[in-house]
């Protein structure tokens, strides 16, 4: 082939294997009009030699052959031929998924039986095995389409059955976009709305609308890297607080009804988890590092500092404001270090409990 084609043939590394093709696409459209060879036919021709590469050396394999798993899909929509190969499901769960999905729009594979059981779990397809890409598409065969079930045991060998699933597929509603940064935490607000928080606190008045960036917020510096906002709460009703955040360094509160202010706790150490709510009429804010909680009552519109809860039995990664017996108390899932053989974390509901200072 370099014999022929010379200079005009370059090789690429992909995927750990070379690749050779023309050195511009210009070349390409001018051989295949030279030719006289429709663009379609061309790649007619290219997905049928991708399917006997892998029909002759990958088939009943773990895997295909990069190229194939990465431009099968292309070749045979651009030779609306994708309809085909969606038949072929032992191909099908070898192939690129995220590739894959970007040809399923094209007429003619859209209205595709095939085609509509994929596309809604294609984004859990990635980074799967061919074996658990094809117990996914059982199980989706059997919640939207049964009549498609013999063909999703076809792409894997399964040792069991699908008989029936109560699995429940729930897509976003819809998306939301921040005009820059991006988004660690979020938080349900009282009026309806959204929080989310990363170097800056973002608020969605209304789900269809742009994001309000929420002033008095300087994100600190640690060198040349800022310290973004790792823990976030809002009350779950109106109350004095509008939201309570928190960096590797402080303590954030944000007060309701007042624009620009922000009421800053400066901290020695990082911060788990913050929470903010109304317990037997009174606002509370907690904040749990290591093993400690920290309680502040909102009053008269400044924080008011009640004390600390101390575990005794593991590091607190979250808090929750409640109330329990007409009294405010904090209830807080724990992670326990115990000594072999029983090691690591493992959630329990934790008995409510005051702090060990003055009570709020």
């Amino acid at each position: 082939m370099r014999a022929l084609g010379g200079a005009h043939i370059v090789a690429h590394g992909e995927a750990g294997q070379p690749v050779f093709r023309l050195n511009h696409e210009a070349l390409v459209s001018h051989v295949l009009r030279a030719s006289g060879l429709p663009d379609a036919a061309a790649h007619a021709t290219m997905a049928a030699v991708l399917r006997q590469v892998h029909e002759t050396l990958y088939r009943g394999r773990d895997v295909t052959n990069p190229y194939v798993a990465r431009y099968a899909a292309a070749h045979a929509a651009r030779a609306d031929r994708l309809t085909a190969l969606l038949q072929d499901a032992e191909l099908l769960v070898r192939l690129d998924p995220e590739r894959l999905v970007a040809q399923l729009d094209q007429p003619g594979a859209a209205a595709s039986a095939e085609a509509r059981l994929y596309r809604p779990i294609a984004e859990d397809l990635v980074r799967r095995s061919p074996g658990e890409r094809a117990a996914l598409l059982q199980a989706e065969a059997l919640r939207q389409q049964p009549e498609l079930r013999p063909w999703a045991r076809s792409a894997a060998h399964l040792h069991w059955t699908d008989e029936w699933t109560t699995a429940e597929r729930s897509a976003p509603e819809r998306s939301l976009g921040l005009p820059f940064g991006d988004v660690l935490v979020v938080s349900a607000s009282p009026d309806g709305g959204l929080y989310a928080a990363a170097e800056r606190l973002w608020h969605w008045s209304s789900p269809g609308g742009p994001p309000d960036l929420v002033r008095g917020h300087v994100p600190a510096a640690l060198g040349a890297a800022t310290r973004r906002l790792t823990a976030l709460a809002a009350p779950s009703h109106a109350c004095g607080i509008a939201a309570v955040a928190a960096d590797a360094e402080r303590v954030l509160v944000w007060p309701r009804g007042g624009p620009g202010v922000v009421h800053a706790l400066g901290w020695a150490t990082p911060i788990s988890a913050v929470a903010v709510g109304v317990a037997a009429g009174r606002e509370i804010l907690a904040a749990t590092f290591g093993t400690h909680v920290a309680v502040w009552e909102w009053r008269e519109g400044r924080l008011r500092h009640r004390g600390f809860w101390r575990s005794r039995v593991g590091e607190v990664f979250a808090t929750a404001v409640t109330t329990v017996g007409g009294s405010p108390c904090l209830s807080r899932p724990i992670c326990w270090r115990a000594a072999p053989p029983r090691t690591g974390c493992s959630p329990r509901a934790a008995r409510a409990s005051r702090p060990t200072s003055r009570s709020p």
